[in-house]
Formats: structure tokens, sequence, C-alpha cells
């Protein structure tokens, strides 16, 4: 075992990424244009059918 503490390696980000590298902020128009691929409820997309919005972006 060694003395040195446990310290985070350099390319672990404690912090998350910005949330427009994933999907525009709750509210933003979808590129696809469909308001219901934004929407912070996991209501049934019209457009698949499927029980959560779309993350396909």
């Amino acid at each position: 075992m060694t003395d040195a503490p446990p310290a985070a390696t350099p390319t672990q980000t404690p912090a998350a990424p910005p949330p427009t590298a994933t999907k525009p902020p709750p509210g933003t128009p979808s590129p696809t244009g469909n308001p219901d691929d934004c929407a912070p409820t996991p209501s049934p997309n019209p457009m698949t059918g499927s029980p959560a919005p779309a993350t396909h972006l």
C-alpha cells in the first residue's frame, strides 16, 4: 500500500458536460421540429409512440 492520497485523475472531471453538448435545454425548439423531443416530462412521443421522448439527436 502506498501513502499517496486518493487523488482524482486529471481525465476525470467532476463537472457535468454542458447541456448543449447532449441536447438543447428544456423549452428550446428541437432541430427536428418535434416539441415533444425536448419535453422534460416523459410523455408519449406521437412520432415514435415510445413512452419516452426520442433521444436520437
